[in-house]
């Protein structure tokens, strides 16, 4: 890992984000689906900007 180029772990740095994002925001609609929450869960901002390219 010490010999990859700053670029790819920014970018596999990246993904993870959107891996946990994603969890998370799974989970919170499941949660408004099953009646846990009042108001349907927002979309993470970086799940937005990966649906735009």
């Amino acid at each position: 890992m010490l010999r990859w180029p700053l670029s790819e772990a920014l970018i596999a740095y990246e993904a993870r984000l959107r891996e946990r994002a994603m969890s998370g925001y799974r989970h919170q609609q499941l949660l408004y689906v099953f009646g846990g929450l009042k108001k349907a869960p927002k979309v993470p901002p970086i799940l937005e900007e990966s649906q735009e390219a």
